[in-house]
């Protein structure tokens, strides 16, 4: 995943109703193995004010 959640505003606009995370491989990192980043980076885009959906 990049550095932060990035296009958004075209994922919104796209319609979608859900973004799911998750490993593809046993031996890739997932939400319980990577040191908090994904929920990390989840509460800062909140914080910033999110994507208005219309």
């Amino acid at each position: 995943m990049a550095a932060r959640l990035a296009h958004l505003d075209q994922v919104a606009d796209a319609h979608v109703a859900a973004l799911l995370f998750g490993a593809g491989q046993q031996e890739q990192t997932g939400v319980e193995t990577d040191g908090g980043n994904l929920i990390g980076k989840t509460i800062e885009y909140r914080n910033s004010g999110g994507t208005p959906l219309e």
